[in-house]
């Protein structure tokens, strides 16, 4: 004796309307439902369908009664959606006897969590290393000595850059543009306590034009690096003259605030 469950079109199982066939009915024959309901973060429950399955022959095909008594039987074991049912079918005989099951069919799966895809968060105060270190006029001053962090092979004081993100405004939503707050360092060479703090001025001079070109020279100020499209940069103080914390090298801080687009390239 064969008893089928058909498979649904839907996975949604409020769009089923549960039906299949036997191919050899016994006396007084009575067929139900059983079905298993898991909710998210809760122990599987498990039962029966409230109402009795509707034969019909010669074909021996089964339906439950209507669609609209399914739909109160199916709310009536509480599925919501986010839930996941299957369904078996089992026939029995007029001594109630079971006699035949289906396979079973599962719907209304538990839905994945949704992430964004893996994607690159822009580095500001990268890009602006990467702007710096391009610079011919750096490059002849700093060699490689351009960085987010100072490093101990430097073998300090030498001309150095430093860059370092220091916090900055809240983003303009509606624009996706940021506003990132960089504290520049700017070191120099020398014998003495004064000639490395000229020095250190003169190398902030000479990167400053880098950072903000003279409208007079109509260059452009928006460039891309370290998947981050920067717009502009402008200088937010002036330079400061102070120590190295640590040290006895005299520096030159200079704030500089970069607005730039959240979107990475």
């Amino acid at each position: 004796m064969t008893l089928t469950i058909d498979t649904p079109t839907s996975n949604d199982p409020y769009q089923w309307w549960p039906s299949g066939t036997v191919d050899v009915l016994p006396s007084g024959p009575t067929l139900l439902l059983y079905y298993t309901l898991a909710h998210p973060n809760a122990a599987p429950s498990n039962g029966m369908m409230g109402s009795q399955m509707t034969i019909n022959g010669p074909q021996e095909t089964w339906r439950y009664p209507s669609q609209q008594s399914y739909m109160s039987d199916l709310q009536s074991i509480g599925f919501t959606y986010g839930d996941t049912l299957t369904l078996t079918a089992r026939l029995y005989d007029s001594s109630f006897n079971l006699v035949a099951s289906s396979t079973t069919i599962t719907g209304g799966n538990i839905p994945a969590p949704i992430y964004p895809p893996p994607m690159v968060i822009p580095d500001v105060a990268a890009a602006v290393t990467v702007r710096l270190k391009r610079a011919p006029q750096i490059q002849a001053l700093c060699d490689d000595r351009v960085s987010i962090v100072l490093k101990s092979s430097w073998n300090m004081p030498k001309y150095a850059i430093i860059i370092s993100s220091a916090g900055g405004a809240g983003p303009d939503q509606e624009t996706d543009r940021h506003f990132a707050r960089l504290d520049i360092r700017f070191f120099g060479p020398g014998d003495d306590y004064n000639v490395r703090s000229r020095n250190a001025m003169t190398l902030w001079r000479t990167a400053h034009p880098v950072l903000v070109p003279p409208v007079a020279l109509r260059i452009s100020t928006a460039f891309h690096a370290a998947h981050c499209i920067v717009h502009n940069i402008r200088q937010d103080l002036e330079p400061m003259r102070i120590t190295e914390p640590g040290t006895d090298w005299p520096i030159v801080l200079v704030p500089y605030v970069v607005s730039y687009m959240a979107s990475p390239i």
